[in-house]
């Protein structure tokens, strides 16, 4: 999805308006991204939270083992393309921002290095979160008051640095809510709750149904909502629908649920869509999935499109997708994977690994 809306830009492909329309949508990837990432962190950690050093530096571990290692590779290597292709020459501010993944937080930082790596930064945040959320929920069962202070929380934070500061960290409103975990929290809210959901589910060991009432329901509505938000982005005139109030409500708050009851339907129900992605290329597009995010937008698309110029736009659209998922699969076999293992033997190595999402 977040690569035809990348591709889909400017309507070189003399679309259909409303296809068109609905296409520049499809950021709403991100939206899926942070969903799923609560829900399957929330699942994997959830049962067995507690504040100690040793929970800690395993849970630490392996979300760095996980995310960090093909993220510094990636942004080492667009920042040397930029400077020996591009003539760019990136300051320390950049470079740092960028590898310690905080570059999210600064509106002028935020599409430097691998531009769509600025949700790293939500997802990290929501990362070193993730244990505290999980504590207050053990405690009070009342953890959704927490979206409630960290989305004060970064109103607050936006009013109190005012004016920004040269980089435009946190600079305001619209930014805090489209671009950081203060505005998208409650993304990773729903995945949360649809987790603990699912993990009280399975105490009592219900069985799968044979209907696809969620599956349908979170599909369909997922495509209503889809087509409202490109509705608001046609009448209020703007390039996306997140550019408005109205389209930050549909894409924070109305759209989680409808992916929720998609994950909720293809977890518990039996469907052709979910056999269908049990196939093994799917597995393996699924596990290469990270990598094709840091890769298909970038030097690498770039490079790309400069060893293989192809004029039909349709048929340059459809080779660059093949070729990115191609080397996906062939960085996650000889690299992600490997690197993973090895940083997880090398700081976990009296424990039993953890299980990494």
């Amino acid at each position: 999805m977040v690569f035809i809306h990348h591709q889909n830009q400017i309507n070189i492909y003399h679309l259909p308006v409303f296809l068109f329309d609905i296409f520049k949508e499809l950021h709403v990837g991100v939206t899926v991204f942070f969903v799923l990432s609560g829900f399957l962190i929330t699942y994997r950690y959830y049962p067995s939270v507690i504040i100690s050093k040793q929970w800690i530096g395993k849970y630490m571990v392996n979300r760095i083992a996980r995310i960090y290692p093909m993220f510094f590779l990636l942004t080492g290597c667009a920042f040397l393309f930029q400077f020996l292709y591009l003539n760019q020459q990136p300051d320390s501010i950049k470079i740092f921002s960028n590898l310690f993944l905080v570059k999210g937080y600064f509106n002028n930082l935020k599409f430097t290095g691998i531009p769509q790596s600025w949700s790293l930064t939500v997802e990290e945040t929501f990362y070193f979160s993730a244990p505290f959320i999980f504590l207050f929920q053990k405690k009070t069962h009342k953890s959704f008051l927490l979206i409630f202070i960290i989305l004060i929380l970064g109103f607050l934070i936006v009013k109190l640095n005012q004016p920004a500061s040269a980089y435009e960290f946190m600079s305001n409103n619209y930014f805090m809510l489209t671009y950081t975990f203060f505005g998208r929290c409650f993304e990773f809210f729903i995945g949360i709750y649809l987790a603990l959901i699912m993990i009280n589910k399975k105490k009592f060991n219900t069985k799968k149904k044979q209907t696809m009432i969620f599956t349908f329901i979170g599909i369909l509505s997922f495509c209503v909502i889809l087509i409202l938000m490109s509705f608001v982005a046609s009448q209020l005139n703007v390039k996306f629908s997140i550019y408005t109030y109205p389209g930050i409500f549909l894409n924070n708050i109305i759209l989680p649920f409808a992916i929720a009851s998609t994950i909720y339907g293809l977890i518990n129900e039996e469907s052709i869509i979910k056999r269908i992605l049990q196939w093994p290329i799917f597995q393996i597009l699924g596990k290469s999935s990270y990598i094709f995010y840091l890769v298909h937008l970038g030097f690498i698309s770039t490079m790309i499109e400069i060893c293989f110029p192809i004029k039909n736009v349709y048929l340059n659209v459809f080779v660059l997708f093949i070729l990115l998922n191609l080397i996906s699969i062939v960085l996650y076999k000889i690299a992600e994977e490997p690197l993973r293992v090895l940083i997880k033997k090398a700081f976990l190595p009296r424990t039993r690994l953890m299980r990494t999402k």
